[in-house]
């Protein structure tokens, strides 16, 4: 009962994430940035006092495989955020931002050869019609349609992270995986921050704020209790948990500020979380693990 606890209120402090994005009014690079910068601290201090050992141990090609993942991960928040940022609402932002077991699956068939069959592939069909059906009910509108994009191009990013990392994830402690996973994502969004020409600092205190909640709320707390719980919980149990985020965020952002999903976003949304259930009741099917259950956005 304690872990199924642990998970509600990770699930919680996940549904935040969109609206402090909202609140902040830097550009999606820096936010990040600062997020990703503030929870590697974090994750540092926790190392170094009860992983310092795991640290000694790695090795070379563990270090650089972590934090090219890690960098793929920082670039996945940036895309998330610039997504939020220009839509209104954020249930389709954060439902496609959700997606990747979609893509996770296509992988896993097209370049692994891992069959989908019953159930699952039909889940996977239904998700992959919902999106298109929010995609396209954004078409003739600009902002709406780049934030779909800029939330497909997140998922595409939290994929190749997950699977490029899928192997250190299994070997390296759960702290030592994050801590570098983190100072990637920090070193990468640094390097894209300053080759785009975009000021680190010079920002209202609001987006200090903002991610400094980032890191503690949906990161620390909500990445780290799933973390704790999946070594108790089944994966699929805590994947079902996860489709609520973008209910929940979705909920947050209309009591704070006044914003509603078009007709067709709700739809879209609600036939991609349909889909996502479907596959997820027939076992989680291809290209799930416990460790994909962990590793949620935003």
């Amino acid at each position: 009962m304690k872990e199924k606890l642990v998970v509600v209120l990770a699930v919680l402090m996940m549904c935040i994430a969109p609206s402090l994005v909202k609140f902040a009014d830097a550009p999606p690079l820096i936010l990040a940035l600062y997020r990703m910068s503030m929870a590697f601290a974090a994750m540092l201090v926790f190392v170094l006092v009860f992983q310092r050992a795991a640290l000694r141990a790695l090795t070379r090609r563990d270090v650089l495989v972590t934090l090219a993942a890690g960098g793929l991960l920082g670039l996945h928040f940036a895309a998330f955020f610039a997504s939020v940022q220009l839509g209104g609402a954020v249930t389709a932002a954060t439902v496609l931002a959700n997606a990747d077991a979609v893509l996770v699956a296509a992988v896993s068939v097209f370049f692994f050869h891992k069959p989908i069959r019953g159930r699952a592939l039909w889940g996977i069909l239904v998700a992959a019609a919902g999106i298109l059906t929010v995609i396209i009910g954004d078409w003739n509108g600009r902002a709406a349609l780049l934030s779909d994009l800029a939330a497909l191009a997140a998922v595409v990013l939290f994929t190749a992270y997950f699977l490029f990392g899928s192997h250190q994830r299994k070997t390296l402690t759960n702290g030592v995986f994050t801590l570098l996973a983190y100072g990637g994502s920090s070193a990468v969004l640094l390097l894209s921050a300053l080759a785009t020409g975009t000021p680190l600092t010079g920002y209202a205190p609001v987006n200090t704020v903002s991610a400094l909640c980032l890191a503690i709320f949906p990161t620390i707390l909500g990445h780290g209790l799933i973390a704790w719980a999946v070594r108790y919980l089944a994966p699929v149990y805590i994947s079902m948990n996860k489709l609520f985020i973008p209910i929940g965020a979705s909920l947050l952002a209309y009591f704070l500020f006044g914003v509603l999903p078009t007709v067709p976003q709700a739809a879209g949304s609600a036939v991609v979380l349909a889909g996502l259930a479907l596959y997820l009741s027939a076992g989680a099917g291809a290209g799930a693990s416990p460790e994909d259950a962990s590793e949620v956005s935003p």
